[in-house]
């Protein structure tokens, strides 16, 4: 458990060695107290994500999961509030709690304009560091930026670049068979694939598995027909490192000359945007 604290801080640390995520206390400073306040906080939002997508998963109706999707909504708005209020300050915490944000595109100009503080006042920082390169794949993978290319292997061990489906719309789709919200959207994406696949539209599964078999068997499962690549590395697949990806599921919509014309799109909004282009 890594405590992003000033030099020389004095610390006392209680709790389960084998389990300090969830049962340690650190106490010694004020930025320490800060600190598990924070990680508290964090972990108590995880624990109701989980069970209100649980609860989603369960739901019988579109009405339950609309209410669902509010409340996951509120709850993220909720831990985006305090976890901003914590990046402005200007203690070394404020670095970490902004690296948190990651993977939120509604946070990224946000994050943008912390980093450039944290680069003046802190930037011997690991965590100010790691924002930086984040900050550098975001600009790389834009919109209107040439998509970088992919080079993993199909489940067959046979390459299978990104550039090969150049001249078509393509949706990079990073996502992971253990991942439910992925496992929950497939539905959609395979409705929108078929619907589209002979007008000139298609898919590049990126796979954040670490388990081959899962992975093949969530992609017959879900009956996901398109492309897809894995190098079965999870959070630190090539390419999931490439992109900046973050948090899963995650998109790219790639135009056929290879630009990048739009990122996390689901569901209506990203039908809505595949047939703007194709209809």
């Amino acid at each position: 458990m890594g405590l992003p604290l000033a030099a020389g801080a004095k610390l006392q640390v209680t709790g389960d060695a084998t389990k300090l995520a969830q049962t340690g206390a650190v106490r010694g400073s004020a930025e320490a107290d800060t600190y598990l306040t924070f990680q508290q906080a964090r972990m108590r939002s995880m624990m109701q994500m989980r069970e209100l997508s649980t609860a989603y998963r369960d739901a019988k109706d579109e009405t339950a999961k609309a209410a669902i999707e509010k409340q996951g909504e509120a709850l993220d708005a909720a831990m985006a509030v305090t976890t901003k209020r914590l990046a402005r300050q200007t203690s070394f915490l404020a670095p970490y709690a902004a690296l948190t944000l990651l993977g939120d595109e509604a946070q990224a100009a946000f994050l943008d304009s912390v980093t450039a503080i944290y680069q003046k006042v802190q930037p011997a920082s690991r965590y100010t560091k790691t924002l930086l390169e984040h900050q550098a794949k975001q600009k790389a993978t834009a919109v209107g930026a040439l998509a970088p290319d992919i080079q993993l292997a199909g489940a067959d061990g046979k390459i299978i670049p990104l550039s090969s489906l150049r001249g078509k719309y393509v949706m990079v789709d990073f996502w992971a068979s253990w991942c439910g919200p992925c496992r929950q959207e497939n539905p959609n994406v395979v409705k929108l694939y078929n619907a589209y696949k002979s007008k000139g539209f298609e898919i590049y599964g990126v796979s954040l598995d670490q388990d081959k078999g899962k992975w093949e068997k969530a992609i017959a499962a879900d009956g996901l027909t398109w492309t897809h690549v894995s190098d079965l590395k999870g959070w630190q697949s090539a390419a999931g490192q490439q992109y900046g990806i973050r948090a899963i599921p995650a998109t790219v919509l790639i135009d056929p000359q290879g630009r990048i014309i739009a990122k996390n799109l689901r569901g209506e909004e990203l039908e809505k945007k595949v047939a703007s282009l194709l209809n």
